[in-house]
């Protein structure tokens, strides 16, 4: 109990951490691009599930 109180603000920082990762990365819209980098990948999906779909297999 003791070293809780004394590192209350490092479990704090690291509470925060954990929940910023679950929430942030759990509730993505698959539509949403959010880097600039990474609307090059989402169109080659795209792309790679459009080419699965004309031949009849999964990607």
């Amino acid at each position: 109990m003791q070293w809780i109180l004394e590192n209350w603000v490092l479990l704090l920082v690291g509470s925060a951490m954990v929940a910023m990762h679950l929430f942030r990365h759990g509730h993505k819209d698959r539509g949403h691009v959010s880097h600039p980098g990474c609307a090059k990948r989402a169109e080659a999906v795209e792309s790679e599930a459009a080419i699965s779909a004309k031949d009849g297999t999964n990607v």
